[in-house]
């Protein structure tokens, strides 16, 4: 019975009952409603007794349903079971081809297992195994692979014969017999050859003694250890006994040679080393010729075996000059309290020069002492995540003496620095105590001795939305002059910040950011007078900012652009500080107004020229490009970036590189790059005096490479009315052994080139690379005219 048969009974029954309510069929007065009554209650017991039934029905189809979805999932999980269970069966035919010994699974702890390509015997009293014909054995420790194994299942010890190949955690052996415990990891050998990266080892004989599973050491004789892959010159050390110390992570060699390939250079009765991670001997050498130096020949030697320090030394050879001597060291120290990294090296050398050649490229009057020295010490040590110390020291007898005897340090780091500091990072602050330190008579600098000093990070004010900065700082600064004209300047000065700044949000693509704030700053001496005085400089203003995007779907496989997204940043600044030249005539003016090729620091807070401010009233105008691509690497790269940067001063501010000249308009600022490709980079610097037109600064550079197949660089520098040159370097692989170099400077100016270097590098072997260098100089005043030179470089770590 459907739904629409149950509906015309519930009808019928309800017409019923109304036509008996109204007395259309008549019966006798006095049981005439008894009978509608009871005519009422068939018909409704009628309609229930159809409802019942229909439920009953409906609740069997839905069964029903559910019961042919069961038998199409059953159906569908039979035909899966049934291709897992064909391709397991296809599997178990190819594994049919070798003879498997299940008996070894009864082992406890590891259970190893036996293959071979020929049957395996086995003797059940003794428990023995025999596989040959490429017999492998193995669990999750270790392998064994040779021509035949034997293994005893009740002892859990094994041997191999002919062929043997064994992996044992990070050691790989190859030997012609070896036996093995699988139960304590032990093992010995007769000739083999091993290695555990960076060590390879040929050795007579091997074994291993274990304390426990993880204690053990491994013990040879009559080895030959190469430091890298054994190779043509390879460093090695052939010794008599050799010992390693798993737990202790220790080396030890007795009666041992060290070797160049074949040739001994040290006999070492005795020699320890903690680690693996680094060659015995640190070595970095350079040879080289000109008329100054004559032969010359640079050593820089770290002796690695301490573990976490290693002490040597610098020892050079000057046929014209003596010999340079030193203590060297370098520092990687790590434990769950303190971390510290660093290096020490120094020298010194009683200098045999002629005075014409020591003296060359001084100023008149000017002249150097013959005992030369430098120590330049670099360290960071931390001691947890919030303390940290960072020294750095460069102690040197004369302004070239590192130019002289370490060139190549000397073009990293022609202005060396004297520092220290401590810092402590809190919740929501940064506290350091600073000391720029002047050991070097010949230099100037501004000394901090020390500077303490607390910064705040920005905090929100909830009730207003207002956020809010603060730092303090204070210390004694002295500047010394080298030249006797100016006089030693001092002072103890306190300087503080704050500011405020409410971010409005005026739509979802621009910001508007008012802010204000207030420098205080106090000097314990002044000018003439020598009292103190209180300086309070005030400054509002505002930052402003608009943010635009489009997205193109650009594609280019040559380029590597996948899709491009246009930024686009129209910004706005203005800073108003009044009265910021009060008191000039009274400071000590020893951090002064400084030069700077980028658009200068506009907000008080930050500006570094403390002592030496200047009245502003400047408004900054700028636009930021910035065109990104998809990455295959991570989320995107920058393809192109270009920027415009422009200062309105309605008060007159210093030029940045002659601060007697004002003007109203700063330089108009210009920086561009692009790096459509990973094989093309190219960028733009530019400075445009915007007050006359004339080009201030320009330094461009473009770079093209095929992977390290060649590589060509192109770039200029130009400062106005001081520098106009050009550079070119270039790098081109020959043969993976070998590839040329090239380096050209030309000085526009003077009309000369005043640098070329001509380079070969090959690789000696596996552990040596060589750079075979001639050098041209025109013009300098201490270098040579022509230089020919080695460097030696060791390529193993």
């Amino acid at each position: 019975m459907n739904f629409y048969n149950v509906k015309k009974l519930s009808i019928a029954a309800f017409a019923l009952s109304f036509a008996n309510a109204c007395g259309l069929f008549a019966k006798d007065a006095e049981n005439s409603s008894d009978v509608q009554l009871k005519n009422a209650d068939a018909g409704v017991s009628e309609v229930r007794e159809l409802e019942k039934k229909f439920q009953e029905t409906e609740a069997e189809r839905i069964e029903a349903q559910k019961q042919k979805r069961r038998e199409f999932f059953w159906e569908s999980e039979k035909r899966r079971q049934a291709e897992l269970e064909k391709r397991l069966e296809e599997e178990r035919k190819l594994k049919s081809r070798k003879y498997k010994h299940s008996i070894l699974s009864g082992l406890k702890g590891s259970a190893p297992e036996l293959v071979a390509d020929s049957p395996i015997d086995y003797d059940v009293e003794s428990g023995k195994v025999v596989a040959k014909n490429n017999a492998k054995l193995s669990d999750g420790n270790f392998e064994i692979v040779a021509d035949k194994i034997e293994f005893n299942s009740k002892t859990g010890k094994a041997g191999a014969f002919g062929n043997v190949a064994i992996s044992q955690e990070n050691v790989r052996l190859l030997s012609n017999e070896i036996s093995i415990d699988t139960k304590t990891n032990d093992f010995s050998a007769k000739y083999t050859r091993f290695g555990f990266a960076p060590l390879f080892a040929e050795i007579q004989s091997a074994s291993t003694e274990s304390k426990s599973k993880d204690d053990k050491k491994i013990k040879a004789n009559d080895a030959v250890f190469y430091v890298g892959e054994p190779s043509f010159l390879s460093l090695n050390v052939k010794g008599g006994e050799f010992s390693y110390d798993s737990e202790r992570d220790y080396v030890e060699l007795k009666d041992a040679y060290l070797r160049l390939g074949d040739i001994p250079f040290m006999y070492v009765p005795y020699y320890g080393q903690y680690g693996l991670d680094l060659p015995p001997i640190i070595l970095q050498t350079r040879v080289g010729y000109n008329d100054d130096f004559g032969f010359k020949w640079q050593n820089t030697v770290l002796y690695s075996g301490l573990g976490h320090i290693a002490p040597g030394m610098l020892l050079d050879l000057y046929s014209k000059r003596g010999v340079l001597v030193g203590p060297a060291a370098s520092i990687n120290y790590k434990s769950s309290l303190i971390t510290s990294k660093g290096e020490i090296i120094s020298g010194y050398i009683k200098d045999q020069a002629s005075s014409g050649i020591l003296n060359s490229g001084l100023t008149a009057g000017e002249t150097l002492s013959r005992d030369r020295y430098f120590i330049d010490l670099k360290n960071i040590t931390r001691f947890d995540e919030k303390l940290s110390l960072t020294t750095v020291l460069n102690y040197w007898s004369d302004r070239y003496v590192m130019r002289d005897f370490r060139e190549s340090i000397f073009d990293e780091d022609q202005e060396p620095d004297n520092f220290a500091e401590f810092v402590y990072a809190g919740e929501t602050y940064n506290a350091s105590v600073f000391t720029r330190f002047l050991p070097n008579s010949w230099e100037h600098t501004v000394q901090r001795l020390p500077e303490a000093r607390i910064d705040f990070a920005p905090r929100r004010y909830e009730p207003l939305g207002v956020y809010y900065n603060f730092y303090a700082s204070m210390g004694y600064y002295k500047e010394k002059f080298e030249d006797s004209v100016f006089e030693t300047r001092d002072d103890t000065r306190f300087d503080s910040y704050f500011g405020v700044s409410r971010p409005v949000n005026l739509s979802s693509w621009a910001s508007f950011t008012p802010l204000a704030g207030v420098r205080l700053t106090h000097y314990n001496n002044t000018v003439g007078a020598g009292d103190s005085y209180w300086r309070a400089v005030g400054q509002v203003g505002f930052d402003a900012q608009m943010q635009a995007w489009g997205l193109w779907q650009i594609r280019s496989k040559t380029l590597g652009l996948d899709g491009l997204r246009h930024s686009l940043r129209p910004i706005m600044q203005y800073r108003y500080i009044p009265n910021a030249e009060d008191g000039k005539k009274r400071i000590e003016t020893i951090d002064s107004l400084y030069y700077d090729t980028h658009p200068s620091v506009l907000d008080l807070g930050l500006m570094r020229n403390v002592d030496d401010l200047y009245n502003t009233n400047t408004l900054r105008v700028g636009i930021e490009n910035v065109f990104e691509t998809r990455s295959g690497k991570y989320g995107s790269r920058e393809v192109a970036r270009l920027n415009f940067y422009q200062d309105f001063n309605f008060d007159r501010q210093p030029y940045i590189t002659d601060h007697l000249r004002k003007y109203s308009y700063s330089d108009f600022y210009i920086q561009a790059s692009v790096s459509p490709s990973e094989w093309l980079n190219i960028a733009n610097y530019t400075r445009v005096n915007a007050n006359n037109g004339d080009i201030a600064e320009t330094n461009s550079y473009i770079e093209l490479h095929d992977s390290d197949a060649w590589r060509i660089a192109f770039g200029n520098i130009y400062l106005q009315n001081d520098i106009n040159q050009y550079y070119l370097h270039a790098e081109l692989r020959l043969t993976e052994n070998y590839k040329l170099l090239g380096r050209w400077h030309y000085d526009y100016k003077h009309s000369r080139f005043t640098d070329q270097v001509y380079s070969l590098w090959t690789r000696v072997g596996n552990s040596w690379a060589v750079e075979y260098r001639v050098s041209v100089k025109e013009g300098s005043k201490r270098e040579n005219s022509l230089s020919l030179g080695a460097n030696v470089r060791f390529l193993s770590y």
